[in-house]
């Protein structure tokens, strides 16, 4: 018996860990730039986008529609994607931090592209709000990035807002919070993992039950 548990709990220790093999789905997707009219990038200008979810998710990508910007651009940019829980426009010190990851961009000059991330460690959502900024990494090099704005483009999940921070110290306040292209990626806690659970469960309640029957 204790070895059906153990290997029942190996997997849902597969399931629960490995979530390329669960329905992938966007949570938020402002769909592919249409905008005639690009945002830069840069260490003084960060950007974010709201989301919410309605019960508890892992995402597993991030995505931003990014370009070079022009011959300003030589060799890498390190950026950092930043994913906050709660409202968009509050204070540093109430922000919570879920996730983070830094990317280091490697597109086209001049030409837009989708550049996705796949997170080394997935960031578990519960239901609620959160919003994901990207901003250039500080110790990254200093070359710009171009953020395609939105323009009319609908996505299959658009953003409930955008925020802007013109300083660079992460102190979003909506100044010139023009749309753009930006997507999160996750997977659903899968309802098999609660039925695995419950099972296990019973399966150390029937251990317990006739390890007390052959003592007695």
């Amino acid at each position: 018996m204790k070895s059906k548990i153990i290997l029942a709990a190996g997997a849902l220790g597969a399931v629960l860990t490995a979530p390329g093999a669960m329905a992938q789905s966007f949570i938020l997707d402002t769909g592919t730039p249409n905008g005639s009219s690009d945002l830069v990038l840069s260490s003084s200008n960060y950007y974010a986008a709201e989301f919410s979810v309605s019960s508890a998710t892992t995402v597993t990508s991030l995505s931003a529609y990014l370009m070079g910007s022009g011959s300003s651009v030589s060799g890498t940019t390190n950026y950092v994607w930043d994913i906050y829980s709660g409202a968009i426009n509050v204070p540093n010190s109430e922000r919570d931090l879920v996730g983070s990851q830094s990317v280091v961009w490697t597109g086209t000059n001049g030409t837009g592209a989708w550049q996705t991330t796949t997170l080394n460690t997935p960031v578990n959502l519960a239901a609620g709000t959160y919003w994901v900024a990207l901003e250039i990494s500080s110790s990254g090099a200093s070359q710009n990035l171009d953020l395609e704005t939105a323009g009319t483009a609908v996505g299959t999940a658009p953003a409930l807002g955008f925020d802007h921070s013109s300083g660079g110290s992460g102190a979003f306040a909506a100044a010139s919070a023009d749309a753009f292209g930006v997507q999160v990626t996750a997977v659903p806690l899968p309802a098999a993992a609660w039925l695995l659970l419950s099972g296990l469960g019973g399966l150390g309640a029937l251990a317990r039950r006739r390890r007390a029957a052959s003592l007695g």
